[in-house]
């Protein structure tokens, strides 16, 4: 009588587990696809930016684009104006190796 009462302890247990694991399975399984991105499943590559820093004769502020910068000033590529005053240069050193130093032109 007693190994019996032990089987059936047993086949409790294991059934009780089996039904947790089950459970634990299912609320993970859930719970992952419900956070799923419905979007694209690869993300837009843009392209890189080339950035450059800035550096003026005797740290003087020039004029990027219309707004003052001074040395150290971050530069992107593109269509940028650049105005120095009489007797002030600058140089942008790009990250990418290029230097391109910059003088002054009458309009």
């Amino acid at each position: 009588m007693e190994v019996v009462l032990m089987n059936l302890r047993y086949k409790r247990m294991t059934a009780a587990m089996a039904l947790f694991v089950v459970f634990a399975v299912t609320q993970v399984y859930l719970g992952v696809s419900l956070a799923a991105t419905t979007g694209p499943s690869t993300p837009a590559v843009q392209g890189s930016q080339v950035t450059g820093i800035l550096t003026t004769q005797g740290n003087k502020p020039i004029t990027v684009n219309s707004a003052s910068a001074v040395s150290g000033a971050t530069i992107p590529n593109g269509t940028t104006t650049i105005e120095t005053p009489d007797g002030v240069g600058a140089t942008i050193i790009f990250l990418v190796m290029e230097v391109f130093r910059l003088r002054r032109t009458r309009r």
